[in-house]
């Protein structure tokens, strides 16, 4: 991500002008983009006009529009960041409040601007720029007939290609035509790898299965790379680690992820990281349960107490359409990081990521032992009576 321009005021208000430069980069900037927002860019438009006969024709016209965002969505597989919103200055084609979808891509700038930049979205894109992330981690996980191959960055894990073929089952008779079907499913694993993974780019390709089809897999690799030496592929063996998974699905890319000698390959990537944090986190809860908390309520008591050493979020929170959650969810991150605490904001897009969601996107590992089952009992005798005003009568609690 190149930051093109920035103006903030002391307030938190104004503008920053982004170009990203990759796919990660879009998921960045859809974090960071919240309805309410106004988002200004080169957009192309169908514009329809009356020919001379009296008929109808139509052109494509390249137009600069401001738009007011209403929605914001983003799409992985298609590297595409779409924005919906209504036009804010009415030009000769589009009127004033009008609909209109930008379709944002890497290499087009575009500016965003808000009544107020919070310190989450701000580091998040400063973190964004860091020419150092990126650096991505190969994971094929497979069984007899089914494979996945992913790309792990520090936001994202993208399934990149699937492979599916029927495998004989095991007899007398068919022992030939089983090996030729398993030799001709590794060969199409093999030429999806290459297709998918860019190998210069990728700090380790980890290949993960039940049985031993891991190291048939890896002398397909082996023996079909040495036949084309410009691809690179017949050096490949170097970085490739092989581990056992229960199984070829996507919950096995969680597994190997989780495994230290995986975490040791992807160095200090965010992905794993976060990984080795959650893990902590899950075995706290069987070990010292008193010093975990999660959930909106119990993690906000926690908060209060100035007992929070590190928060798990995602950043599906910050996400919300609703500003007051988002506010809140800011102050939360704000509140921890005052009291000397750490905030780690979790991918909604990596298994860790959507883990932490089923806490209710909310975790947290505490300096010291609570009992907030106690905490909240006594909340709930300070309770107001019926009819009386509540903080939490107002509509506002998170939906999590």
């Amino acid at each position: 991500m190149k930051i093109v321009k920035k103006i903030i005021d002391s307030k938190g208000e104004g503008k920053v002008v982004l170009k990203p430069t990759t796919n990660e980069d879009l998921w960045e900037a859809y974090n960071v983009i919240s309805p309410g927002d106004v988002i200004t860019s080169v957009t192309i438009r169908r514009i329809q006009r009356q020919t001379v006969g009296g008929g109808q024709d139509s052109e494509r016209k390249p137009m600069k529009l401001s738009l007011k965002v209403t929605q914001v969505d983003y799409d992985p597989g298609a590297s595409r960041l779409r924005v919906a919103g209504t036009n804010l200055h009415e030009t000769q084609w589009v009127k004033f409040n009008q609909f209109h979808t930008f379709e944002l891509q890497p290499f087009f700038e575009f500016t965003v601007w808000k009544h107020h930049w919070n310190n989450v979205s701000l580091n998040r894109i400063l973190a964004a720029t860091d020419e150092s992330r990126g650096a991505t981690t190969a994971i094929v996980v497979l069984e007899e007939g089914s494979a996945l191959i992913c790309l792990v960055s520090d936001s994202l894990t993208l399934v990149k290609a699937k492979v599916e073929k029927v495998i004989p089952r095991k007899s007398p008779l068919g022992m030939s035509k089983r090996q030729t079907a398993i030799e001709k499913f590794l060969s199409n694993v093999y030429q999806s790898m290459v297709n998918a993974i860019d190998l210069e780019a990728v700090k380790a390709i980890v290949i993960g299965s039940p049985g031993f089809i891991k190291e048939d897999l890896l002398k397909m690799i082996t023996t079909e790379g040495s036949k084309d030496s410009s691809k690179g592929w017949g050096n490949a063996k170097a970085k490739i680690l092989l581990e056992t998974t229960s199984s070829g699905s996507m919950a096995a890319v969680s597994e190997l992820l989780q495994l230290p000698s995986v975490q040791r390959h992807m160095g200090d990537s965010k992905a794993a990281v976060e990984t080795a944090e959650l893990e902590k986190f899950l075995q706290a809860i069987f070990m010292e349960s008193d010093r975990v908390c999660y959930g909106i309520k119990h993690v906000q008591a926690a908060i209060d107490m100035g007992a929070v050493e590190k928060l798990l979020i995602s950043d599906n929170i910050f996400r919300s359409n609703n500003l007051s959650e988002r506010k809140r969810a800011v102050a939360l991150t704000e509140a921890v990081e005052a009291s000397s605490g750490v905030v780690r904001v979790f991918s909604a897009e990596h298994p860790a990521g959507r883990q932490v969601a089923q806490f209710g996107g909310l975790a947290a590992t505490l300096r010291f032992p609570v009992d907030l089952e106690e905490e909240e009992v006594e909340a709930e005798d300070d309770a107001p009576a019926d009819g009386a005003e509540s903080d939490w009568a107002t509509g506002d609690e998170l939906p999590y």
